[in-house]
């Protein structure tokens, strides 16, 4: 799967590239907000390994990867 940081359509999503399809999203198309389910120019993700460690923090604006979350 590729995790996409969509942040002027303020969600994330995971595609799959054998589809090309979006399989999960975060957020909803177009539309900010700050409830639950709603995201507001997301800038960043964490890649959570499935015990719930981060090993990577991912900040889009300034193009950095460094370990563990921010």
């Amino acid at each position: 799967l590729i995790a996409v940081n969509d942040d002027f359509a303020h969600r994330v999503v995971l595609i799959d590239p054998r589809t090309n399809s979006i399989v999960w999203q975060y957020g909803h198309k177009d539309l900010k907000g700050t409830a639950p389910g709603y995201l507001d120019t997301p800038d960043g993700l964490d890649l959570l390994l499935p015990n719930g460690t981060a090993p990577l923090h991912i900040d889009f604006p300034s193009a950095t990867v460094t370990p563990g979350r921010p």
